[in-house]
């Protein structure tokens, strides 16, 4: 269930203090605004060229055509990662288009584009300036049909068995389908989550577990673990035939809402698993419990952690803050108490919490390394604070990038002494409110920024910030 629906917009804040960014000072980012003709839902940076240089992908859509007008636009950049302000190509897509994601299908780069609704996908190559299709599949999933803000997908395809041919992974009532087009390799069935809602009409919600894949020197191809907010469930060996299922200690009377993902905490290579679920209404209390897998497919029957936050809603990332090797926990918080109420409808602020427990290797610590409190101003409607995580100047620190007002984005570097300098290194004149994702664009070591605006303002507008 979504959160956002029952409370003031600042839930939909949640992922703000997430944010992180680091620059060298005497590096200025290159910035390119790119444009499109109808609203952007989702962005990726991908070398469908072969040139070594990555192209932007914005999937649009006109959600109030009939049909609906779907399309993709590549900007493809220079030598020194400027992009255009328009794009290059535009690739008309079919209504019942839902989601795309890239697999390599024939074994020689570039990948390859798949897009795919509930009855199939088309695969499309880039030849001489243009996308064409190349093969056409027809199969069941429970992948949406004409959804109306379409996204790309991550981790739908993976190099499962070592030849160069990727396997996609595809939702379905059972589980998920392994496949290679029209060929399915394997069922393999786990907890999905279905839900259905009835007022003056009918809604259908379903709810795919997190994917991972790990290695076990006994099987001969990637295992594939699932994590639901109540399950785990491991397939590997051959055709992905050994099964094992865990299922999370955890309850929750009332609960209303709940996240499940998982991390190699300690870098044994295989799943550790991390879920926060979140009760109450007014009184509302979210609770995180970590269980660290002692050996493949062992979890302990109590949490190795628990982390506890009453009167706010809670969104742990786990990130290696310190630079050690070590996944830490970042808990991010947004206290929904008098104070940040009239912060909120008075003032137009919002202050978000955030905490840092380190891992020493078996344990997190009993209390936070670091506490701090950020206050900003509050988005309005749809909107979001932008965020980014990740090592930006290539130190190996976590530092920090948000949106400080609906125009401005602060960056600041990473402090080993208090988790962030307290001063904005930087200060881009962007749209802060967005959605923002980071990849290393140009292959330099240094995490870059990309950032939509769905839903808001500027919702055709996508800055890509190169550093």
């Amino acid at each position: 269930m979504n959160i956002s629906r029952y409370l003031p917009p600042i839930a939909v804040c949640l992922p703000l203090l997430v944010g992180a960014i680091s620059a060298d000072a005497q590096d200025a980012p290159r910035l390119s605004v790119l444009q499109a003709a109808h609203n952007v839902w989702d962005a990726v940076s991908e070398d469908i060229t072969g040139d070594g240089v990555r192209e932007i992908l914005l999937l649009t859509c006109d959600e109030q055509a009939r049909p609906l007008k779907k399309e993709l636009l590549i900007f493809v950049g220079d030598a020194a990662y400027q992009y255009p302000e328009a794009p290059s190509i535009h690739m008309p897509l079919p209504d019942t288009v839902s989601v795309l994601f890239f697999a390599e299908t024939d074994g020689m780069p570039p990948r390859e584009l798949v897009a795919a609704d509930a009855a199939g996908a088309r695969v499309y190559r880039y030849r001489d300036g243009e996308m064409r299709q190349i093969a056409k599949h027809r199969f069941s999933s429970l992948l949406p049909y004409r959804s109306r803000e379409p996204i790309f997908l991550r981790n739908a395809a993976m190099d499962l068995t070592g030849d160069g041919i990727e396997e996609w992974l595809i939702p379905v009532a059972e589980g998920y389908e392994i496949r290679r087009g029209d060929t399915r390799l394997a069922l393999l069935p786990c907890d999905m989550a279905g839900e259905i809602r009835r007022g003056e009409t009918i809604y259908v919600i379903n709810r795919f577990p997190a994917v991972q894949t790990f290695e076990m020197e006994t099987s001969p191809v990637k295992g594939l673990a699932f994590l639901s907010d109540e399950y785990a469930d491991f397939f590997y060996g051959e055709n992905w035939a050994a099964h094992k299922q865990y299922r999370i200690p955890l309850f929750v009377q009332e609960k209303w809402d709940s996240s499940a993902k998982m991390a190699d905490i300690t870098g044994n290579g295989f799943p550790d698993l991390v879920v926060t679920q979140t009760k109450g209404t007014i009184n509302m209390q979210a609770v995180t419990h970590i269980y660290i897998a002692s050996e493949p497919f062992q979890y302990p029957e109590k949490p190795t952690a628990i982390f506890n936050v009453r009167g706010g809603v809670t969104s742990p990332q786990i990130v290696d803050v310190d630079n050690d090797g070590m996944m830490d926990v970042l808990l991010i918080s947004v206290p929904l108490g008098f104070k940040n109420f009239v912060n909120f409808f008075l003032r137009g602020k919002l202050a978000i919490d955030a905490e840092v427990y380190f891992f020493d290797g078996t344990a997190y610590g009993d209390k936070p390394a670091y506490s701090s409190s950020i206050l900003m101003d509050a988005p309005d409607g749809r909107e979001q604070v932008a965020y980014a995580l990740g090592d930006f100047n290539g130190d190996g620190h976590l530092d920090l990038a948000m949106g400080k007002s609906s125009d401005t984005v602060v960056v600041h570097v990473g402090d080993p002494g208090r988790l962030i300098a307290p001063r904005p290194w930087l200060t881009l004149n962007v749209p802060g409110f967005g959605v923002a994702q980071t990849v290393d664009i140009d292959d330099n070591g240094k995490k870059d920024i990309i950032l939509m605006h769905p839903g808001g303002a500027n919702s055709r507008r996508v800055d890509i910030i190169v550093f």
